[in-house]
């Protein structure tokens, strides 16, 4: 499983609001489904870190 950083293109509601990051089932802003009844796809990336230590991991 994957841990992404996120924030919704149309509210900004992210990862720094709420203080932790989503996993990859987690793919729609929860504020603007529930406050708009809007699907609005999360922007998500990885941390830099995960993704070093990921590689670091392969590689080994």
């Amino acid at each position: 499983m994957l841990i992404f950083r996120f924030q919704c293109p149309e509210c900004g509601f992210g990862d720094r609001e709420v203080g932790h990051l989503t996993d990859e089932g987690e793919i729609h802003c929860i504020v603007c489904l529930e406050e708009q009844g809007r699907r609005i796809r999360l922007r998500c990336w990885e941390e830099p870190e995960q993704a070093r230590l990921r590689l670091a991991a392969e590689a080994a």
